[in-house]
Formats: C-alpha cells, sequence, structure tokens
C-alpha cells in the first residue's frame, strides 16, 4: 500500500504546494546557557528578525493558501522577544484557521502570560524540560487547572 502511494507521488505535482508546518526564529538569543544547546556556544547571538520580513512571510503563505502549522523555532527564546505576541496575533488575525504554537523553556511564563499569548497569539504552549529545578510548575498547573481547554504540554 504504501508503495503504491509513494509511486503515486510526482516532484512536479507538488513542489509547489504550501508547506505543512512553518517554524519561525523572531530571535536569536536565549536565557539560558544549556551546555548541549548549540546557542550557547554561539555568544553574541542576538538578532531579531525584522517586522517587514515576517508580515510579508505571513502574507506570502496566505496567498500560497497555506492551512498548516506555524510556531516558534526550538533553539532560542522566543519570550525574549517583546514583539511575539503581535507578531503572531498578525498570524492569526490573517490566517484564523491555522494552529499557532509557542515552544518555550518557560522561565518567563507566568499564570497571565500564559493566558494572554493563548487568547492573543497561539492555540498551544510547548515547554521544554530543561533540569529539575523549574519553579514554575505550580503556576503552569493553576493555569492549565483553569482552563482546561488549553493546550499547554510539558515535555
Amino acid at each position: 500500500m504504501i508503495k503504491e502511494y509513494e509511486s503515486s507521488l510526482k516532484w512536479q505535482d507538488i513542489k509547489d504546494s504550501p508547506p505543512m508546518s512553518v517554524e519561525i526564529e523572531t530571535i536569536s538569543t536565549c536565557n539560558r546557557k544549556c551546555d548541549y544547546c548549540p546557542v550557547s556556544k554561539l555568544a553574541g547571538r542576538k538578532t531579531k528578525l525584522p517586522e517587514d520580513i515576517f508580515f510579508s512571510l505571513i502574507d506570502n503563505l496566505f496567498e500560497m493558501g497555506f492551512i498548516g502549522q506555524i510556531g516558534t523555532a526550538m533553539l532560542c527564546e522566543p519570550l525574549l522577544d517583546s514583539r511575539t505576541i503581535k507578531l503572531f496575533a498578525y498570524v492569526r488575525k490573517v490566517m484564523p484557521y491555522v494552529k499557532t504554537h509557542l515552544v518555550t523553556n518557560g522561565d518567563l511564563l507566568t499564570y497571565d502570560k500564559c493566558k494572554e499569548l493563548l487568547d492573543n497569539s497561539f492555540t498551544s504552549i510547548r515547554i521544554t524540560e530543561h533540569d529539575d529545578e523549574y519553579d514554575k510548575y505550580d503556576e503552569i498547573a493553576a493555569f492549565v487547572n483553569d482552563y482546561p481547554q488549553s493546550l499547554l504540554s510539558q515535555r
């Protein structure tokens, strides 16, 4: 069955189709210095994606008929970018049917920040786990308890 499906796919038929998932790095820095992460080895890596490029990318995806998922890249801390809510609110305005996800180490999350992020910009939040010292579990658990429809995942 799989062989039949694979043989029916032709590069010419799919090469111009929109992607299924897009990850965007709006800021290139992180507040942690994890020894296993390449970002911690790149001293001075502190650039921001210009807003006009972000908006142009989203507009182009819309014009392509994109219906997948758009999220933040994983090798940075997107909550260090003060524009994160504004930028991803634009995604939800232009393409309200698209799922948006935030990947964060959770250090900057609070109960109120979770609510603001999910109300305005993201359909889900993924909190990456880096150590046993994470002190936000109770606050995040309280948020999930109060808003069980939220799709917060801790990993």
